[in-house]
């Protein structure tokens, strides 16, 4: 019923939160002043977001779709936050991303025998 992960779908993912990337950052801080070619590149943004979305529910039921969409993100922030902005992590914040990275391969591995 459903396909099985390939590179297409990881390319998917990583199109979606490259695409939320760039909105988000030019809702927060525009790199220029006119705010209708921001709006308007947002809302292009988000409407390639959810033609990719549509594209990856043929993986997966719609919840597990979701999450490992998320969790991809959060790994993605995390590396930039860590490597890039030289952000730290308590003791607690490592132990909740070592859990969302044994999530994500798990949900993965679902269906791999």
């Amino acid at each position: 019923m459903y396909k099985n992960y390939d590179r297409l779908f990881f390319v998917f993912i990583f199109l979606i939160i490259s695409c939320e990337m760039t909105a988000q950052y030019l809702f927060k801080k525009p790199p220029f002043k006119n705010k209708i070619i921001i709006y308007t590149v947002g809302a292009i943004l988000y409407s390639i977001i959810g033609i990719l979305a549509y594209q990856i529910l043929q993986y997966r039921e719609l919840i597990v779709i979701n999450i490992v969409w998320h969790l991809f993100h959060f790994i993605i922030l995390f590396f930039i936050g860590y490597f890039i902005l030289g952000e730290k992590l308590s003791f607690n914040k490592t132990i909740a991303s070592i859990l969302g990275l044994i999530s994500l391969a798990i949900f993965l591995l679902e269906g791999h025998h």
